[in-house]
C-alpha cells in the first residue's frame, strides 16, 4: 500500500513540475509558448525527443519524466492549426487540465479536455 501512495505522490509532483506557477495546463498554455515550455522542461531535467509527426500535428517535441515516467508532448509548429501540448500519465492516458484522466469521456470530449493550445 505505502508502494502506491509514493507512487501517486510522485506524479503528483511530476506535474507539479509541468504548470509551475500556474493553476492548471490550461493556464500554462495560456501564458507560455512552445518554446517557454520546451526550456523550462529541459531544465527541469527531462528527457527530450523529438519525433517527425505527422502532416497535421507536425513534428512533437516529447519529454519523459525519468522520475515518473509522465509525458509531456508538445507540437511546436503543427501542419494545421495552433501550436498545442499534451500531457499522459505513465500508464499512457492522457491528461485534462488539472491532472486527471478524463475515463467517461467520449473520444471527441477526450480531445478537447487533453488539447492545452498555447496563447489561447
Amino acid at each position: 500500500m505505502l508502494k502506491m501512495d509514493l507512487q501517486f505522490f510522485s506524479e503528483i509532483n511530476s506535474f507539479g513540475k509541468i504548470i509551475g506557477k500556474y493553476s492548471d495546463l490550461e493556464q500554462l498554455a495560456k501564458n507560455t509558448s512552445p518554446s517557454e515550455l520546451i526550456k523550462y522542461l529541459e531544465k527541469q531535467g527531462w528527457k527530450k525527443e523529438v519525433q517527425p509527426g505527422g502532416r497535421k500535428s507536425g513534428p512533437a517535441t516529447i519529454f519523459i519524466d525519468p522520475n515518473t515516467g509522465m509525458v509531456a508532448r508538445i507540437h511546436a509548429s503543427p501542419g494545421e492549426g495552433t501550436p498545442y501540448f499534451r500531457v499522459q500519465n505513465k500508464s499512457g492516458n492522457y491528461l485534462d487540465k488539472n491532472g486527471n484522466f478524463p475515463s467517461n469521456a467520449t473520444r471527441k470530449e477526450l480531445r478537447d479536455l487533453t488539447h492545452f493550445y498555447f496563447g489561447k
